[in-house]
């Protein structure tokens, strides 16, 4: 692959409108990747976007890029990309050179942005150290030809680790391994890459433009004081839902989802493209939002020894897709037609130690757990047998906890019928 003619002056704008950030802020630099100059891929890579500013949370990302030392850890990254995409064969996939009086050209630009990192857990003590982060971005295609974004996929990095014993843990350098892949970051970016673009629908964005947004996320008034009860606030939560919706969804559906970012608009200059002419590509209007309605949670405790507890967490959800009409001068949307609604609950069972869990620690389980939810409800959209399973109660045991999934109330035809209609408006 070879790297577009992109100049840095003019590539400000590119991940500010990925993740929703007005264009107030200052700039967004862009890692550019210089190599392949001499290949004729139909789909060129163009490097990496971040967010710089701000609203950018993405400190220790930007720390790991390094982005003011030239030279390593940039190279890393792009290479560790790039490497990932190499073996992919765009012609099959139906990304096809564009071929001009006889000689085939390059159709089609792709960036990584980054948009948001978390870090849902990090308890370092005497007895243990755990971590859990994630990684948001969005992988960007757009077609120099027509001059329009043909799609963008959320792509997660995930981190999950326990240690024995207090461990030093340099948060920088983990970001920078779910980025790349490396000491065996098995869900990376890379790995992404590696194992799921070549399934992803471009075809689906090429026709219909873009299909899919989540909205943002709603909430039963239980939910503040539930957000209170974890240490975290209802907002920040529903931006940390709203995110894993959006990747679940794409993973789940192999489809092409719009940025999340609460309700910040999304109509800025997606990408400046600079050289002999200039290329600006906008955020298409979606046709289908995805709604979500968190129903709160609870705790319920039964006290085992003097240190010990039975825990049994209980989250819900509702879900429903509609048709958009517009989307209005606030940010929000008028719902049309809908055509899937269900509710879903999740169980997770465990044990509660009063010396080392804390707040910190039902906030990622409370997270997790959400996590789990959507990837599980989404999925069932898909396959038949993960639905007939969250029907039945969709059960994950092991010695230490139990987590169950379930679909409420349990309608089998009403599911059915209502996946279906998500699966033919999936359909190119």
């Amino acid at each position: 692959m070879r790297p577009i003619g992109m100049s840095r002056r003019n590539i400000l704008k590119s991940a500010l409108s990925l993740i929703g950030i007005s264009v107030a802020t200052r700039y967004s630099p862009f890692i550019y990747s210089p190599v392949y100059a001499g290949s004729q891929e139909s789909v060129n890579w163009a490097g990496i976007s971040y967010i710089d500013g701000e609203h950018a949370d993405l400190n220790h990302t930007r720390d790991a890029l390094k982005i003011t030392v030239p030279g390593s850890n940039q190279t890393k990254v792009n290479k560790a990309l790039e490497d990932a995409l190499s073996d992919l064969n765009w012609e099959e996939i139906g990304l096809s050179n564009l071929v001009m009086e006889g000689y085939a050209t390059t159709r089609y630009g792709m960036i990584f942005a980054l948009a948001t990192e978390m870090i849902i857990k990090l308890d370092v003590r005497e007895e243990y150290t755990d971590v859990i982060l994630r990684l948001v971005g969005y992988n960007i295609l757009f077609n120099n030809e027509s001059k329009t974004i043909v799609s963008t996929f959320p792509v997660r990095g995930k981190y999950l680790q326990i240690y024995e014993g207090s461990k030093a843990v340099n948060i920088t350098d983990l970001f920078l391994e779910m980025i790349t892949g490396g000491n065996n970051a098995s869900d990376s970016v890379a790995s992404w890459y590696r194992e799921n673009l070549s399934s992803r629908s471009f075809k689906l964005g090429e026709d219909k433009g873009w299909t899919w947004v989540v909205a943002p996320i709603l909430h039963r008034d239980r939910v503040v004081a539930d957000c209170a009860g974890i240490d975290t606030s209802v907002d920040k939560f529903k931006d940390m839902i709203g995110l894993a919706a959006t990747a679940a969804f794409g993973d789940a559906l192999n489809t092409p989802v719009s940025p999340f970012r609460l309700s910040r608009a999304t109509e800025a200059d997606m990408l400046e493209v600079g050289g002999d002419y200039e290329m600006s590509l906008k955020l298409p209007e979606p046709d289908y939002a995805i709604e979500i309605k968190l129903r709160g949670w609870q705790f319920d405790e039964e006290q085992i020894t003097q240190h010990r507890k039975q825990i049994g967490l209980v989250v819900g959800v509702s879900i429903r897709f509609v048709e958009v009409n517009r989307r209005e001068e606030s940010g929000s949307f008028n719902f049309g037609e809908e055509f899937f609604n269900q509710r879903y609950r999740g169980i997770h069972k465990y044990l509660e130690m009063s010396n080392r869990d804390s707040a910190s620690s039902r906030l990622s389980r409370v997270y997790i757990l959400y996590e789990g939810l959507l990837e599980i409800a989404f999925r069932a959209i898909a396959e038949d047998s993960i639905r007939k399973q969250l029907l039945d109660g969709y059960v994950r045991e092991t010695e230490f906890m139990q987590l169950s999934y379930t679909v409420m109330p349990d309608n089998k035809q009403s599911i059915d019928s209502q996946s279906r209609a998500v699966m033919k408006e999936l359909s190119p």
